[in-house]
C-alpha cells in the first residue's frame, strides 16, 4: 500500500460566533494510529469530518498526498473508510447483498472473501437476514468490519466501540492491531481503552485557543 498523508495548514472550524477548533497545523501518515480526544461536545466528530473531507473548514486546508501525488475531490473518497455510530447502513438489504454492494466499489485485503468477513463478524447465522432486523451491535460489527477489510490507507473510527459489549470491544482491540497496522487511522473518543495503541494523541481542546 502506498504512503498516504493528510496534511492540514492553520486548519479550523466555526459554527456561528464559536470556534469548534482552530490553528491545526499536523500532518496524519500510514502506518501510524491517532486518537482525537476530549469530552463529549468538544467537536472530536467536526474535526474528523474536516479532517475526512466530508466537512468543509472555514479557514486553511487540508491536502490528501497518496505517494508524492495530490488527490482531489471524488477521487479522495476510494482511499477511506469511515466508521461511526451515525452513519446508517442500508437496512433493506441483507448482510450478504450489503458487503457485495460495498465491495463493488472498494477492494477486499488479500486474505478476505464476502464468506471469510462474515465469518470474521460471526454473524454466519444472519447472513440473508435484512440489516434493519440486526441489534445495535451486531451492526457497528459490521461497520467496523468493513474497515478491518477493506483496502484503502486511511481510516477513521469515530466512538468505535458504541453499542459493542465485552465481547466486541475485545474483538475490535485485537482486530486493530491485527488489521490497521500499515493503514493511516484516525479515531475519536474519550475512552481510554478505544486508543490504548495509538502512537499519537492530540487533545482538541489544544486546539481551541
Amino acid at each position: 500500500m502506498e504512503e498516504f498523508k493528510i496534511i492540514a495548514k492553520q486548519t479550523a472550524k466555526r459554527y456561528i460566533n464559536e470556534w469548534v477548533f482552530r490553528g491545526l497545523d499536523y500532518t496524519f501518515e500510514s502506518g501510524n494510529t491517532y486518537a482525537i480526544t476530549g469530552p463529549n461536545g468538544s467537536g472530536k466528530s467536526t474535526l474528523m469530518k474536516v479532517l475526512a473531507g466530508t466537512t468543509p473548514s472555514t479557514k486553511g486546508s487540508v491536502e490528501y498526498l497518496v505517494g508524492e501525488k495530490t488527490i482531489h475531490g471524488d477521487d479522495f473518497f476510494q482511499h477511506l473508510t469511515y466508521v461511526a455510530p451515525y452513519l446508517e447502513l442500508p437496512e433493506e438489504l441483507t448482510l450478504r447483498e450489503f458487503l457485495e454492494f460495498h465491495f463493488r466499489f472498494k477492494e477486499l485485503k488479500d486474505y478476505f472473501s464476502i464468506d471469510i468477513l462474515i465469518k470474521f463478524l460471526s454473524l454466519q447465522a444472519h447472513t440473508d437476514k435484512p440489516i434493519k432486523f440486526f441489534s445495535s451491535g451486531m451492526k457497528q460489527r459490521v461497520r467496523l468490519g468493513l474497515a478491518f477489510a477493506t483496502k484503502c490507507p486511511l481510516v477513521f473510527l469515530d466512538e468505535p466501540t458504541s453499542n459493542l459489549d465485552e465481547w466486541g470491544i475485545n474483538w475490535y482491540t485485537e482486530n486493530c492491531q491485527k488489521w490497521l497496522r500499515d493503514q493511516c487511522v484516525i479515531i475519536g473518543s474519550n475512552q481510554p481503552f478505544e486508543y490504548t495503541h495509538a502512537n499519537f494523541i492530540l487533545n482538541i481542546n489544544l486546539f481551541k485557543k
